[in-house]
């Protein structure tokens, strides 16, 4: 077995999957075609992270003031747009202000230790990385949700229903350690 793992245009999910050149996708909730099946693998609330030393990390909670006055990381793989928070923030007339566009979270995690810059992340990434993190000041920002999907002509392919289990086993591994985490 031979598992790839790349950046795919979402437009072209749907396509993709009927066609057979993806197996899989992994992603945020799609408009998709009935013929693609999906099921809810994670689901995670934003929050505010930043480094320790941050110099809000010692405030229980943010205002929105103080969330507005900070230099932001945002996350996503589009070179413009909007995420949830910013549409959020855009109801209320207002807009952040974004320093630093990456595409992946990881190099952007190192930036965020290394300044007073803030992200607005998962809190489960929050938590994984050891970052100081805050509920988010701002109302009606969705829930992050990660679903995956497959073609309906691959329902009963018995490789592809035995990596799914395993996908979403592994899943339900990562929530229930977490669970397991925040109790002790």
């Amino acid at each position: 077995m031979t598992i790839e793992s790349f950046l795919s245009k979402r437009r072209e999910t749907t396509k993709e999957l009927a066609a057979g050149r993806l197996d899989f996708a992994v992603d945020a909730p799609l408009n998709t075609d009935p013929q693609v099946r999906h099921v809810k693998l994670l689901e995670d609330r934003y929050v505010c992270g930043m480094r320790k030393a941050h110099p809000l990390a010692n405030k229980a909670t943010l205002t929105l003031d103080d969330y507005m006055s900070q230099a932001h990381i945002h996350i996503s793989s589009r070179r413009s747009g909007l995420g949830h928070v910013d549409l959020a923030l855009g109801k209320m007339g207002i807009q952040r202000r974004i320093a630093l566009r990456s595409q992946h979270y990881l190099m952007a995690t190192q930036v965020l230790q290394q300044t007073d810059m803030v992200m607005t992340i998962p809190e489960r990434f929050a938590r994984r990385n050891d970052l100081h993190y805050v509920h988010l000041p701002v109302n009606d920002v969705p829930s992050v949700e990660t679903h995956l999907y497959w073609h309906e002509s691959t329902d009963q392919d018995p490789a592809n229903r035995w990596m799914r289990e395993q996908i979403i086993e592994l899943s339900q591994r990562v929530v229930a350690q977490e669970q397991s985490l925040e109790k002790a």
